[in-house]
């Protein structure tokens, strides 16, 4: 082919502008689908629009979505119909934009999301004020039909299900995370010093 293609994985290759003249090319090369990540007019005139580009390449037995994606922050609706255009779309798909990057960029951030919802969470635990043992709490995971295990870290007088050591980002996300699985968790969260005074006694 003509035209550059970087291979993503087995289904997915992305490549940068393409022509209405490189469509019967890519129909040879055996691509059965095309994702338009470039909005139209972004380059003027001499872009060719999503409309010619999917009219053509439809009379080619070849499908044509067009998902823009602007030059900036992706949105979290844009990753989700991107990754759901993958998973329905005839394959082997091709998606381009000006360079590539920003099909590149949707893929990379599918795959991280991917990667945090397998990875197990969990709080490690703090204390037992009350000398009590420690409670593990099964937390239905969002998306999947699993449970994480999340250890309580203290129970002074049952005031706590769960205390997060670090008022810093770190514990912010873990403390998000937590309540987006199980809004109905009571959960404290401790500054270092805090921390210390509470299991030390020293302020």
């Amino acid at each position: 082919m003509s035209i550059v293609t970087t291979k993503l994985n087995e289904k997915l290759f992305v490549t940068s502008q393409i022509s209405i003249d490189d469509l019967s090319e890519i129909a040879v090369a055996g691509y059965k689908s095309i994702i338009c990540n470039r909005p139209d007019h972004e380059e003027g005139e001499t872009q060719p629009i999503s409309l010619e580009l999917e009219k053509t390449a439809r009379s080619l037995g070849i499908t044509f979505i067009y998902l823009p994606i602007e030059i900036g922050p992706v949105s979290a609706e844009k990753i989700e119909s991107f990754n759901k255009l993958l998973t329905e779309l005839p394959k082997p798909i091709l998606a381009f934009c000006n360079t590539g990057n920003r099909a590149k960029a949707l893929y990379e951030l599918i795959k991280q999301k991917q990667a945090s919802e397998d990875e197990d969470e969990s709080v490690i635990a703090a204390c037992s004020w009350t000398g009590e043992a420690l409670e593990t709490i099964h937390i239905p995971h969002a998306s999947q039909d699993r449970s994480l295990s999340v250890t309580a870290a203290c129970n002074l007088c049952n005031a706590f299900d769960i205390v997060v050591i670090g008022g810093g980002a770190a514990g912010i996300g873990v403390t998000a995370s937590l309540l987006h699985r199980r809004p109905a968790l009571r959960i404290a969260m401790l500054k270092g010093r805090e921390w210390l005074t509470h299991s030390t006694g020293v302020s």
